[in-house]
């Protein structure tokens, strides 16, 4: 079975909230932290979940604004509540890994000018056709470096873009070594990231981790979804992304960080901490079915579920709660409402979290844990946001509408993405 894997600390940062706790509180309440973007309404990717970086302190919007990139400080801000949290004194380790789901970013300068002013101009189908990308990013790199004539913005850009940039950030921040791993598996991303922490803490190889994932807003993103057809134009939050709805059209995007610090059993006893959950099983697979769309019958997210439930030798009447990936696309939540009916006969509570942040892609699988890690300790289960009238084809036992109170001792998580990479947890509350 191997050493038993704590979480001891979390933080996050995401539309909804700054913190783990202004999170929780605004989810609690109802309260989404998808708002309508009037500037990119034009563009059809009105709605998203963006980060409420103008309450930051003077001294973090300056380093936003030096580095070009909101990620570098979300990722500070999510580990040093984590941190924080859990009491851990870095200063007295000898190591820490850090394993991070990474996103596909492209800074915001970048892109709006490659795609703003050197795009094709045109209406509909026809903007897309004979587009060169490659030119158009040499063409906006020049027109950024010619604009500020100086090499600190293609410097700062590739930084920040390239994969290792943000364990970087993190191994500065720390200033302690140890082993390192970014995956980069779209929106299995984070869930990967911890399932590996998790198996690599409980083979003996290390014992303090920083897990989880980030994900900033990347118009690239938006437009892929959006020329997929997936993502919803809508003028409010509650008619944008709704999971599991009869009426659902689509996803909507957003951003976020979120961090776990996982120490294994003898850790946690050596310097006295907290447990706040244990990590008990971690289960990953691939569909072998389509870049984008899942299977009808579920069967990789069936595989990653069981796999999960097997590791952590509990039966599936045990789990109190699903937290689903449910994004809100009519392919990808009917899927999911198969796969979680085959693999729980007796019907947990479930509930999809996008209708609160929005798709945070590589954030999303840690952004789940943390939410069914609070709903967990507050004996409080929270509902689909906006869900009416669940589908035909997504019967499940959905929270009703304000949530719910319920005792929960264990639960799973689950993240599907692209390429039919599936990836699920299951947590419990640290006791015997």
């Amino acid at each position: 079975m191997g050493r038993r894997v704590f979480v001891t600390g979390y933080g996050l940062v995401c539309g909804n909230g700054n913190s783990a706790t202004e999170f929780w509180n605004n989810c609690s309440k109802g309260i989404s932290g998808l708002k309508l973007i009037p500037e990119w309404e034009h563009m059809d990717i009105g709605i998203a979940g963006i980060v409420p970086w103008q309450a930051w302190s003077a001294s973090e919007i300056d380093l936003m604004n030096k580095e070009r990139t909101r990620r570098s400080t979300m990722v500070r801000k999510a580990m040093w509540e984590s941190l924080q949290m859990s009491g851990l004194e870095i200063s007295n380790l000898e190591e820490i890994g850090i394993y991070m789901g990474i996103d596909f970013y492209a800074p915001d300068e970048l892109f709006l000018d490659c795609v703003i002013n050197l795009y094709p101009q045109g209406k509909g189908e026809d903007r897309w056709e004979n587009f060169n990308l490659g030119y158009s990013v040499t063409e906006s790199v020049k027109n950024i470096f010619n604009k500020t004539g100086s090499f600190d913005v293609i410097r700062n850009l590739n930084l920040c873009t390239h994969q290792s940039g943000i364990e970087r950030v993190m191994r500065h921040e720390v200033k302690i070594p140890g082993r390192s791993r970014t995956i980069n598996n779209l929106c299995v991303s984070s869930a990967q990231s911890i399932g590996e922490a998790f198996w690599s803490i409980q083979s003996g190889d290390q014992d303090v981790v920083l897990a989880g994932g980030l994900e900033e807003y990347s118009f690239i993103s938006a437009f892929t979804f959006s020329k997929l057809g997936v993502y919803v134009k809508a003028s409010s939050p509650e008619f944008a992304c709704i999971p599991f709805d009869e009426n659902r059209k689509g996803t909507v995007l957003g951003e976020g960080a979120g961090i776990l610090v996982l120490e294994s059993e003898d850790s946690v006893k050596r310097r006295g901490g907290k447990i706040l959950a244990e990590i008990l099983g971690y289960g990953t697979s691939n569909n072998l079915y389509h870049v984008t769309n899942s299977p009808p019958d579920g069967r990789g997210l069936i595989r990653s579920m069981q796999g999960a439930l097997k590791q952590s030798q509990l039966q599936e009447s045990e789990i109190d709660l699903v937290v689903a990936h449910g994004t809100g696309t009519y392919v990808n939540d009917s899927s999911e409402a198969t796969a979680i009916n085959s693999v729980f006969p007796s019907r947990p509570p479930v509930h999809s979290l996008k209708s609160y942040v929005g798709h945070t892609l590589s954030a999303a699988g840690v952004l789940n844990v943390i939410a069914g890690m609070l709903e967990m300790q507050n004996s409080w289960l929270l509902p689909t946001l906006y869900l009416k009238k669940p589908a035909k084809n997504c019967d499940l036992n959905h929270i009703p509408q304000g949530g719910m109170e319920k005792k929960v001792r264990n639960f799973i998580s689950n993240a599907a993405g692209f390429g039919g990479f599936n990836a699920s947890l299951v947590l419990g509350d640290g006791h015997e």
